[in-house]
């Protein structure tokens, strides 16, 4: 299971890239912070809540399919992955 959180994680990392490199910012730039440390919870498809990153801009075929939901995440604003920029 940890190889395919691994996975998915670069998968995400990958989208957000892409999105960065055709767009010049990151979704919803403003709810991701900074450092390791302060790493927020990405929030779950569809999901808009402050206490999460909400990275639905991702979701285009050329980005994303989807936003991946790790299914033992225990709150269902979230999807079990979490984000960060590095300063």
């Amino acid at each position: 299971m940890d190889s395919k959180r691994t996975q998915i994680s670069r998968h995400l990392e990958n989208a957000m890239y892409q999105y960065l490199v055709d767009k010049w910012e990151l979704p919803n730039a403003s709810q991701i912070p900074d450092g390791e440390a302060n790493a927020k919870q990405i929030c779950a498809q569809g999901v808009a809540d402050a206490t999460c990153a909400n990275i639905d801009p991702l979701i285009a075929p050329q980005f994303i399919a989807y936003v991946p939901r790790d299914e033992l995440e225990p709150c269902a604003l979230y999807s079990g992955y979490k984000t960060f920029t590095y300063s």
